[in-house]
């Protein structure tokens, strides 16, 4: 009969030619990689294929770095707390299970970290769960897995997290820059007609003046700075830790020193223009005064657009509703100062 075994089949053979078959890495996603690694992010890849298909992989994309490669059965060989203490410097893990994933997330979790991990199938929900942050793929995923991903890729491509966190980022710095902007101004008002009850017989500001520079220009500047494009190194700094809210001890200071400058440069003015300038009167301080506080709080939105770079630099134009609100800001102000139904008011 037949032989049924290889070596008796392989016999009177002609070799035609080999093949080979590869599953390469997007081309974007070794820079992707790379500016995680600039923003402190932490990557490590899970896979099911052969640990020396998982290195290869690894090097191509800057993932290895010589950090360890685990198998999915040197894993089952580890106790918790050796995982625990190993996962940081584990980078790929081979020939794993779903259910790996899970173990993976609780060691890293346990550790501090905030964990954002990826999953396609039925059995990735539960480590989706787990997770901090469960991504799911739009396309191959399961219907389970999307439902217990808090993100789901619609296009199932690595580079898009990394440009989600971009756009994080940049959304919270807006945020805070928006809140910090208006306490700072709104600190230098309450301090300017609270020192003043103390040495004028009339308000140095009047309530719809106040109104005026809350609404028209503090309210303009605000919203452009809550469309600021995202700075330049944004992803070149490591993320904030996860319990810092936006009113740290530092940005507290911040707040403190900057609307005490505005309002001594106001209180400057008015003490100038109510008892020193030729000619004075208590109507024209208050003018000038009120118009003081206006200029000085439009101009100081343009310290908001960039935390490492001068006021004075190119960084600060390119925010054109920045711009287009300082000069629609400014030409309002005018139009209240010289129309004078708008003085009247």
């Amino acid at each position: 009969g037949e032989p049924d075994h290889g070596e008796g089949l392989e016999h009177d053979l002609v070799f035609l030619g080999l093949i080979g078959m590869v599953d390469p890495p997007r081309a974007e996603v070794p820079a992707a990689i790379a500016e995680c690694h600039r923003a402190g992010i932490q990557v490590a890849m899970v896979t099911g294929d052969h640990a020396l298909t998982a290195r290869a992989i690894g090097a191509e994309i800057g993932l290895l770095e010589g950090k360890e490669v685990v198998t999915g059965a040197q894993l089952e060989a580890m106790s918790d707390d050796e995982l625990r203490e190993r996962v940081e410097g584990i980078r790929i893990y081979a020939r794993v299970d779903p259910e790996h994933k899970l173990r993976i997330v609780d060691a890293l979790k346990q550790r501090g970290e905030i964990v954002a991990m990826t999953g396609d199938g039925v059995n990735d929900a539960p480590a989706l769960k787990r997770a901090d942050i469960g991504v799911a793929m739009g396309r191959i995923g399961t219907d389970v897995s999307r439902e217990a991903a808090d993100m789901v890729l619609a296009d199932d491509d690595f580079a898009t997290i990394v440009a989600a966190v971009r756009q994080g980022r940049a959304v919270f710095a807006n945020l805070r820059k928006f809140i910090l902007f208006l306490l700072s101004c709104n600190i230098s008002e309450v301090l300017i007609v609270f020192t003043t009850t103390f040495f004028s017989p009339v308000p140095a500001l009047r309530p719809l003046q106040l109104l005026w520079i809350n609404l028209i220009t503090d309210g303009l500047p605000a919203l452009a700075l809550g469309v600021d494009p995202a700075s330049e190194d944004v992803m070149d700094r490591g993320p904030r830790k996860a319990d810092e809210g936006i009113l740290t001890r530092a940005t507290q200071w911040r707040v403190a020193w900057q609307g005490a400058l505005i309002t001594l440069a106001g209180l400057s003015m008015y003490v100038y223009a109510d008892f020193l300038m030729p000619g004075h009167s208590s109507a024209k301080a208050q003018t000038m005064l009120f118009t003081t506080m206006v200029l000085a709080q439009l101009l100081h939105a343009f310290n908001f657009r960039s935390d490492t770079k001068s006021v004075f630099s190119a960084e600060s134009l390119k925010n054109r509703w920045l711009v287009l609100s300082l000069v629609g800001s400014m030409a309002l102000q005018g139009l209240a100062i010289y129309v004078p139904a708008l003085q009247r008011v």
